[in-house]
């Protein structure tokens, strides 16, 4: 299990994605490659951040959306109820995400 918060693991992949360093620390109002990326409004100069702020609401919009397990995911995690044993939630969580990235695991 990872000690990063769910969230921030996956604004920093957001971030890499975009092909900036998560650790970069910026100063708002933000660079204008983000405005392009997030869509940013300007905003007053701030003290720096690490980039990987940046992506923090695009990330909870993210997570919002597999809040509803689809078909496959239930399925999956009701398949593991059956194996005989009461597996432990991460267990749970992975074998769901593996069937939501069909070919990916």
């Amino acid at each position: 299990m990872s000690d990063t918060p769910m969230l921030e693991r996956v604004a920093r992949r957001l971030c890499r994605v975009a092909g900036f360093n998560p650790d970069a620390l910026i100063t708002p109002p933000i660079p204008p490659g983000f405005q392009t990326v997030v869509r940013a409004e300007p905003r007053p100069v701030e003290p720096p951040v690490p980039a990987w702020q940046i992506y923090r609401d695009e990330a909870r919009t993210l997570l919002a959306e597999m809040r509803e397990p689809d078909e496959a995911m239930s399925d999956a995690a009701s398949d593991r109820g059956r194996l005989g044993y009461d597996p432990a939630p991460a267990e749970v969580w992975r074998v769901m995400i593996d069937a939501a990235m069909p070919g990916d695991s």
